[in-house]
């Protein structure tokens, strides 16, 4: 902690597989900018800049009401069916 700020530098790894369900990497994302008490907007922001170009360019196209409605429509999205459909592809194709 930064005893002159009272803050904490606590460095989250970007979301950038996105065949991966994007689930598990928001609940620590939230938790993280709850722990700021930081404004909608800024939370909104702050979520953003974690985000590759591709997630970037999907919000782009939306508005969204609040913090909660922009993880909702990421949780939708990025919801890891494209891993499980590859890996369900790849067993039906699997040959002894």
């Amino acid at each position: 902690m930064d005893p002159t700020t009272g803050t904490m530098n606590i460095e989250l790894p970007k979301y950038t597989d996105m065949s991966k369900d994007i689930g598990p990497f928001l609940r620590r994302m939230t938790i993280l900018l709850d722990s700021q008490n930081l404004d909608d907007a800024r939370k909104q922001a702050m979520l953003m800049i974690q985000l590759p170009d591709a997630c970037l360019d999907f919000l782009e196209e939306k508005e969204f009401a609040n913090y909660n409605a922009l993880v909702n429509n990421l949780k939708e999205k990025y919801n890891g069916q494209i891993s499980k459909t590859t890996a369900q592809s790849r067993l039906l194709s699997f040959q002894f």
